[in-house]
């Protein structure tokens, strides 16, 4: 078991009493959770603060969600500037690994297009670009016409490293051809819009590169399978300064093939256990804020383009922002009526973000994803296991919604490749869509049952472009470091404030979500 380092004794002082007086800790935090949230917050408290980390999962480090990831990133999050500065501060600390590690991770800088028929839209897509560039995402810079030289090929090929930012709008004809050529997007397209610091990267080696570099500090340790069954405070001297509580938790453990439950002591507890972070908060007493958290399901497909309907070798992330309405047949719109109300639904107008990403882990294949599909599926909490996916008719639902932005993708309505992939997990989100981050228990709460816990959750579909920047700013929180002015929006006492709750469901307040 992990035994408190002699930096972190200094840290975990009583006052005048020394720690040494005080029972030993098992570690000086207990982090439940070792998806790629949990790993990282490992990662920050030993490599940045020289604390001694145990992770607790009944799974294997970096499976279940954290492996079903689309495995993007970006910092454009429409009008919230917290969102962008939280994400563009993840981003640079992802830059950083990537650049230690030789890219370990297969970062890349492809960008995210945006592409609309509507001119209402382009004019929205030439907003956005504008606001961005008050907030914090980069310049804009609209195009309107050929002769601008920025080539998806060109970007294709920048580095991790590349110094990129800020908005392009391409509007008409010639200004996309010139940025995306071959004629393969639907000539009807008006606009596309290129944020330009996004991608994609292999989410399961950076998670694992940030787990190797956090054991090789000789400070973390993961334990799995185990089972957090029971948290609770008042467990003797143990902590003190740099925001650890002066009374140790007490962390109670359920491992497989022991008889007993396990007892452990750390300095700080870390809830970081992504679709079950609500079940877990509920040990922490009547004194935990409300996470507000609920889950939705995330599906992918995984299909080889054997059309070559898409350049894959250059092509960025690609969403769709129309509504779409499916080319169903006459015979299937009479099937679908008949299936009942999920299938029916999908006979009329619907909402936009069908997206798609080159997927590099098998040659000329796509990887391909539209939330809506699934949201009006109720998910339990704490969630079942596996999540229940529109198997029979995902995959071709989004290769339909797809062809309204390129034609060619029409082909496959007449035969589908063989053995698309389906996968998937869940989307915890807040009703905001901004994570909880910080302290777990009530502002004021010294008498409450577990004082000195904390909460790393709520990241929603942005978990794997999150989770440096969020390993981090919890780190901070539980050592007691200064925050960056972005914390206070991520703060998960913000539900007990009226006026903000008021301005979330107004629609003022929210982290956008594709």
């Amino acid at each position: 078991m992990i035994r408190l380092s002699s930096r972190a004794a200094l840290r975990l002082q009583l006052g005048a009493r020394a720690l040494s007086s005080a029972p030993a800790l098992d570690a000086d935090v207990i982090v439940c959770g070792a998806g790629v949230a949990g790993v990282s917050c490992a990662y920050q408290l030993s490599t940045k603060h020289g604390l001694s980390v145990l992770l607790v999962d009944e799974r294997p480090p970096l499976s279940y969600t954290s492996s079903m990831s689309t495995e993007c990133y970006r910092n454009f999050w429409a009008d919230s500037e917290p969102m962008t500065r939280f994400m563009n501060r993840s981003i640079e600390l992802l830059e950083a690994r990537a650049a230690e590690s030789g890219n370990a991770f297969a970062m890349n800088k492809r960008g995210y297009a945006f592409l609309t028929k509507r001119p209402e839209q382009a004019e929205a897509h030439v907003a956005a670009a504008r606001l961005g560039e008050s907030i914090g995402i980069g310049g804009a810079r609209i195009h309107r016409g050929a002769g601008h030289g920025v080539r998806a090929a060109d970007v294709a090929a920048l580095g991790p490293g590349a110094d990129v930012d800020g908005i392009d709008v391409f509007l008409g004809a010639e200004a996309i051809e010139e940025y995306l050529p071959g004629g393969w997007l639907d000539p009807g397209i008006v606009s596309l819009m290129l944020v330009r610091r996004c991608g994609w990267m292999n989410a399961q080696q950076m998670g694992a590169y940030l787990l190797e570099q956090a054991r090789e500090t000789g400070r973390v340790e993961t334990l799995t399978p185990a089972a957090v069954t029971a948290v609770s405070g008042g467990g003797g001297g143990g902590g003190g300064a740099d925001g650890l509580a002066r009374e140790a938790t007490v962390v109670e453990l359920s491992v497989p093939g022991e008889a007993a439950t396990r007892q452990l002591r750390c300095g700080a507890f870390v809830n970081a256990a992504g679709p079950f972070a609500a079940n877990v908060s509920r040990m922490l007493g009547p004194s935990a804020v409300d996470l507000r958290l609920s889950s939705e399901v995330h599906s992918k497909v995984v299909m080889k383009d054997e059309l070559r309907a898409v350049p894959c070798e250059e092509a960025p992330m690609l969403i769709w922002d129309d509504e779409v309405t499916l080319p169903w047949t006459e015979e299937e719109q009479e099937m679908l009526a008949a299936m009942g109300p999920d299938e029916r639904r999908l006979l009329g107008a619907l909402p936009p973000g069908v997206h798609l990403r080159p997927y590099p882990g098998a040659t000329n294949s796509m990887l391909m994803l539209w939330e809506y599909a699934h949201l009006h599926q109720t998910v339990s909490d704490p969630p079942q296991e596996t999540p229940d996916f529109l198997a029979h008719l995902y995959p071709e639902m989004v290769v339909r919604g797809m062809s309204e932005m390129i034609p060619a993708m029409g082909g496959y309505l007449e035969a589908m490749p063989s053995a698309p992939y389906v996968d998937g997990g869940y989307y915890t989100k807040t009703p905001d869509n901004m994570p909880m981050i910080g302290p777990a228990v009530a502002a004021g709460g010294a008498d409450a049952a577990v004082p000195n816990a904390f909460v790393c959750a709520g990241l929603s579909g942005y978990g794997v472009m999150a989770a440096n920047g969020a390993g981090e700013l919890l780190a901070d929180h539980v050592a007691g470091a200064p925050l960056p002015p972005y914390a206070h929006a991520f703060r998960p006492e913000r539900w007990a404030d009226a006026e903000y709750v008021r301005k979330v469901e107004a629609g003022e307040i929210g982290g956008l979500q594709i």
